[in-house]
């Protein structure tokens, strides 16, 4: 991103998420859409009604719309009017119906489109995956696995850039950490392993048990 002020206040970025579930890809987003207002952005969510972000409806930059999927043509004139209100510079979609969504609405509103893919579920290209992807503007993927995936079913002139999602460690104060084993009623000597998230291949949970039995053996408590 360019820091220069004149430049970053005049860029316009409209998130599209249609979750129904605060995970993993709806909290990145909540991440980077209060780091865009920070850098001077003007960041808007245009998600889902009712919101997932409700906890960002405070900023006043979020707006949940009524919209029941593909086929729900009032629910696209819907963002299609918030759209052409805010008048983006670009429209950042951040799930596969997000994507759908943001492509109808950069064609109608001739807006980029750039999406995150943060999922390496199969890409099936039927006609309408064909016509999406041939007119992304660029691709984020949150690993390499998924840029491959990405690779193997976008045009060949479209950038795919890498971009992990992940929380700094650091960031985690001691007096945070310290809460968090109080609620959980957990001593201090004992070495926590956590995982968040499905029970699928690339994210070898089976790895993530054999490292804790290991530990178990040379460690009092492994939990």
């Amino acid at each position: 991103m360019n820091d220069n002020a004149a430049t970053v206040a005049a860029r316009r970025v409209v998130h599209l998420s249609t979750g129904q579930v605060m995970r993993g890809g709806e909290r990145q987003l909540a991440f980077l859409h209060q780091g865009l207002l920070e850098k001077g952005w003007h960041s808007t969510i245009l998600c889902r009604a009712p919101s997932v972000f409700d906890h960002e409806q405070s900023e006043g930059n979020v707006r949940a719309l009524p919209w029941s999927g593909v086929a729900d043509i009032l629910g696209l004139l819907r963002f299609w009017k918030e759209c052409r209100r805010l008048h983006p510079d670009v429209l950042h979609c951040h799930d596969a119906n997000a994507f759908t969504l943001g492509t109808f609405l950069g064609t109608l509103t001739s807006t980029p489109v750039v999406m995150t893919r943060r999922v390496l579920f199969p890409i099936h290209m039927h006609w309408l995956n064909r016509w999406k992807y041939a007119r992304v503007k660029q691709l984020i993927a949150v690993s390499n696995a998924v840029a491959q995936a990405l690779r193997a079913v976008a045009t060949a002139t479209v950038p795919i850039h890498i971009v992990a999602d992940a929380v700094e460690g650091s960031s985690i104060t001691p007096q945070q950490r310290r809460a968090a084993r109080q609620r959980l009623a957990l001593d201090e000597d004992v070495l926590v392993i956590g995982s968040v998230g499905h029970f699928t291949d690339e994210k070898n949970a089976a790895l993530l048990m054999d490292t804790a039995e290991h530990l178990a053996q040379t460690r009092r408590q492994v939990m």
